[in-house]
């Protein structure tokens, strides 16, 4: 229930509609968003590690029904908040806020037990992706930053420059992370320790 206050000042309170998310374009956050996306990281800190009554996992017990919460959630909520959203004749701002509220806790809690599912046992590739995801995310921007501004008057379609510079980033911070980062003091800090 947290997400909504949030949400319904996305889309300046409903006077230009948006699904989702606003994005702060700014250095500093929007106020807005900034709380919205702390919802989400304050559930997941408090989930972390937590075991529930049985001493299982606790996010394995709430998020059981991934079979049916990612079906309902894409071919239900997702439509349902669209419409609401930018059908003029639709609901109010504050029933197209509620659902899609609705359609992303759906989507946290069925991707989280879908992946939980078939992520289960340890594969090296993924640990690599997953221990190099924070490295990524920090260092990213002055990349695409670099490289935006280097590919910007090529003559090829935007689509192509995007795939392209998404590839090239992404292969670098790779490698980076993988010589330069991962068994450093800088790789501890970000992961903790490696073996």
């Amino acid at each position: 229930p947290l997400t909504l206050l949030p949400q319904l000042a996305m889309g300046d309170g409903g006077a230009s509609p948006t699904f989702g998310p606003d994005t702060s374009t700014g250095v500093l956050p929007l106020p807005h968003v900034l709380a919205y996306y702390a919802v989400f990281f304050a559930f997941g800190a408090l989930l972390y590690g937590r075991r529930d009554r049985r001493e299982g996992v606790a996010v394995d017990r709430i998020t059981g029904g991934w079979a049916v919460l990612l079906p309902v959630a894409l071919l239900g909520l997702l439509p349902l908040g669209l419409h609401l959203t930018f059908d003029p004749s639709a609901a109010s701002w504050g029933w197209a806020a509620v659902v899609q509220v609705l359609y992303a806790w759906a989507m946290v809690f069925g991707s989280m037990a879908l992946f939980r599912l078939v992520l289960a046992r340890e594969r090296r590739g993924v640990r690599f992706l997953s221990d190099s995801a924070y490295w990524l995310y920090l260092a990213h921007v002055p990349l695409v930053i670099v490289l935006q501004s280097a590919i910007r008057a090529w003559n090829l379609p935007s689509g192509v420059k995007f795939a392209g510079l998404i590839v090239a980033v992404t292969a670098v911070l790779l490698l980076t992370y993988r010589y330069l980062i991962r068994y450093t003091p800088v790789g501890t800090m970000l992961n903790g320790r490696r073996e």
